[in-house]
């Protein structure tokens, strides 16, 4: 004889308070970290994740006032609101905690739950004050960036600008309200390369790019500014844009460049003679495709293979929704089949490794 739905409610219900309290500890620890490392962008992170949890399993459970509030608080857990106004964030957390608490007692007693006013007050006052100084120019301060590039890759800046191209720092910070950052960073990829020629990029592959918010790239092209900035700013995919000139050595830099290939070049003619067993010495067409193999070797991933994964993630995605679906109405008719949890498990699996994407 199968459980009624209403208990089957009733265990989904008390499961998701245990994660909820679990949660809430969560975010009351980050908000005390706040209170002394108000700009640690990586309790920022942890306090958005556990929101963002929050927001979808009260969603599941009906608990739509509980929800609509953890996604209000989302909104404000911006990167611009976060560094502009960093000394709020604590506040702000921890009056959530009181907040969602309070709601979560209400449920859990079939009362209504109390209206948050000081929550939605604090929530409304983030997002009417700007979170950062309009721009006034090409070169946004408000946006953090290092540029910091690698000696061969300032080398290839300096041949770039002895050939006569013009070089820029390109910073994009990626919307945090892009859920998939994997394809946010792919798309700002294509739009890099479609600019100019990409002499270097951080980070390099779309593993990396799904924990950071700021690319960052060295971009040679002959657009005029206005215009890569324009490109740029891809709307709901890139929040924010930094374009400067890349600065370059005043001595001629640029010609070690063929030293440092020839050297690398001549190193490979000579191992490859060495394992081959011949005392010859390399011949000039050996050293130039050993030097055209040194060049080449900047090359990461080829762009059609990442176009290819991104699809297959984007499938993946469709394919989860399904399953969700389906595992709702097996419930329905199985609830208590034994391969039901197996089931569940396996989804719960599933969900998290494609919300790491």
């Amino acid at each position: 004889m199968s459980r009624h739905p209403e208990d089957r409610g009733g265990e989904l219900r008390a499961l998701f308070f245990e994660s909820a309290n679990e949660l809430l500890q969560s975010l009351n620890e980050a908000g005390l970290e706040l209170e002394s490392r108000p700009a640690d962008q990586e309790v920022i992170r942890r306090v958005r994740r556990a929101v963002h949890t929050l927001k979808g399993d009260s969603a599941a459970c009906g608990f739509n006032q509980l929800s609509e509030l953890a996604h209000e608080l989302e909104d404000v857990l911006t990167p611009h609101i976060a560094q502009a106004r960093a000394a709020d964030l604590a506040e702000l957390v921890l009056t959530a905690v009181d907040s969602f608490g309070a709601m979560l007692t209400a449920y859990q007693r079939k009362a209504e739950p109390p209206a948050a006013e000081a929550l939605h007050a604090m929530i409304r006052k983030l997002l009417e004050e700007p979170a950062s100084p309009k721009s006034t120019g090409l070169a946004a301060p408000q946006l953090p960036a290092q540029f910091a590039w690698t000696e061969y890759e300032q080398l290839m800046i300096s041949e770039a600008v002895h050939r006569g191209e013009t070089v820029y720092n390109v910073a994009l910070r990626i919307d945090p309200n892009s859920l998939m950052r994997a394809a946010a960073f792919q798309l700002i990829r294509n739009v890099l390369h479609g600019s100019g020629t990409v002499i270097a990029l951080r980070p390099e592959d779309n593993v990396t790019a799904a924990t950071v918010e700021i690319i960052e790239a060295v971009l040679a092209s002959s657009q005029p500014e206005e215009k890569l900035l324009q490109r740029c700013r891809i709307p709901s995919i890139v929040s924010d844009v930094r374009l400067e000139r890349a600065a370059t050595a005043e001595t001629p830099e640029h010609e070690l460049l063929g030293d440092l290939l020839d050297a690398q070049a001549a190193k490979l003619a000579a191992g490859a003679a060495e394992t081959a067993g011949s005392g010859t010495a390399a011949n000039p067409s050996t050293s130039g495709s050993a030097a055209t193999a040194v060049a080449e070797s900047t090359l990461r991933v080829d762009a059609a293979r990442i176009d290819a994964v991104m699809n297959l993630v984007g499938e993946l995605i469709i394919g989860k929704s399904m399953l969700n679906r389906t595992l709702t109405e097996f419930d329905k008719k199985h609830a208590r089949d034994p391969l039901r949890a197996k089931l569940a498990d396996a989804m719960a699996f599933q969900a998290r490794i494609l919300d790491e994407r």
